[in-house]
């Protein structure tokens, strides 16, 4: 789902450090409001063209389904994940009792 309002004031936010920034804090006299206020006029009317092309689905968080809660559990009880080489990405899945026996 997306959060319309948040979109839109995080877009002022930044909106607002980069005008700050462009004008050196404020010290050479450029005011940038109304520029800011087209932007935003923009924005806000992107925004409600997108709201009537993008329809909100039915999200289905896999992880929270209570199978696969109880399948993590279960690895994470009987074995340990770790990285193996020096490339990145690369890991072994390891019975814990044999990996604490060899770190013992």
């Amino acid at each position: 789902m997306i959060n319309w309002k948040k979109c839109r004031e995080k877009i002022s936010i930044g909106l607002d450090i980069c005008a700050r920034d462009s004008m050196g804090g404020g010290e050479n006299g450029y005011d940038l409001s109304k520029w800011e206020e087209i932007i935003m006029q923009k924005v806000d009317s992107r925004i409600e063209y997108l709201k009537t092309k993008i329809k909100p689905r039915k999200t289905n968080p896999v992880l929270k389904r209570d199978d696969v809660q109880t399948y993590l559990n279960y690895l994470h009880k009987h074995f340990v994940l770790v990285p193996i080489d020096k490339a990145a990405n690369n890991i072994a899945i390891i019975c814990r009792r044999f990996y604490v026996e060899v770190i013992l």
